[in-house]
């Protein structure tokens, strides 16, 4: 189905959502659920791509990611506010409650 190219995502532990799985979005299209502390690798054809978190109603902004031909490329994920700023943050910023950066 997909070139030899892939995406190796890590979401970093945090207390703010620690029971709940994050789903991973590549260019829209949703493709797996992350545990909190997990790592997992998506398999996707060479070239641009992006990526994208959601939970519930909060989210990332997409991080475009560019791949070789038999490229991984490692991102990681995690929560942008602290456990306390999370509850408030949540509903006045959705959008970004979610960080991907590169590892």
């Amino acid at each position: 189905m997909y070139g030899q190219s892939a995406i190796v995502l890590t979401r970093k532990s945090s207390a703010n959502s620690v029971l709940r799985r994050l789903k991973v979005y590549v260019d829209g299209q949703f493709v797996l659920s992350l545990r909190d502390g997990e790592t997992s690798e998506i398999q996707t054809s060479p070239g641009e791509h992006e990526v994208t978190v959601r939970m519930d109603w909060t989210s990332s902004q997409s991080f475009g990611v560019s791949l070789a031909r038999d490229e991984k490329v490692a991102l990681t994920c995690a929560p942008t506010y602290d456990y306390f700023s999370s509850i408030f943050r949540g509903f006045s910023s959705p959008g970004s409650f979610w960080s991907i950066a590169g590892a």
